[in-house]
């Protein structure tokens, strides 16, 4: 159990630096990370903050429908990610040239995906966004991949109308972050 706990630690504190590079590499990252984006710009709040804020609506939403998905990590990760995304926006990172950004923005998710799978990987516990996207199969039906994609659609156009920049960023984490998540899952390289 402690091995477990502190490979949720590990997998989202990598997560959380994964976004922060996406994020100031100035291309924007995934699109719940994203809506954290408008969210702080909006409501005046740390992006970590706004994980906190975002991940308890998600938790009750998804609790209501299906409370199967509650352990540890449920509630472990958001405030890890919280914790690492607030200090590293203390270190006021940001790449200067634009092939710099690229490499930020690929590297970040890299050990954005990389720590997901880790985290997935032990299964202690669904955070509250794969609670809800679990909740929304069970609600309408539809598969994993359309339910997360409608919900990663509907972030981005949030983020959007809360003041984030249009970037393209989340398109491309949503196209290539679940592929290098099963790769890394399905690899030797995550216990």
């Amino acid at each position: 159990m402690k091995k477990k706990i502190s490979l949720i630690i590990l997998g989202s504190a990598l997560l959380a630096l994964g976004a922060y590079m996406a994020q100031v590499s100035q291309l924007g990252s995934d699109p719940l990370s994203y809506l954290w984006v408008g969210m702080a710009i909006r409501f005046n709040i740390t992006m970590g903050q706004a994980n906190l804020i975002s991940a308890f609506i998600m938790l009750v939403i998804a609790y209501f429908y299906d409370k199967s998905f509650l352990h540890v990590g449920t509630i472990l990760s958001p405030l890890v990610i919280t914790v690492v995304f607030d200090l590293m926006g203390l270190t006021h990172f940001a790449p200067k040239t634009t092939m710099g950004r690229i490499v930020v923005f690929l590297s970040g998710m890299v050990i954005y995906a990389y720590g997901l799978a880790l985290y997935l990987k032990q299964d202690f516990g669904k955070s509250p966004y794969d609670g809800l996207i679990t909740s929304g199969m069970g609600m309408f039906k539809k598969s994993y991949g359309t339910i997360k994609t409608c919900l990663d659609a509907g972030l981005y156009m949030t983020s959007i109308l809360l003041g984030a920049p249009i970037v393209i960023g989340p398109f491309l984490f949503v196209l290539f972050s679940g592929m290098l998540i099963q790769w890394f899952l399905s690899s030797k390289l995550v216990v």
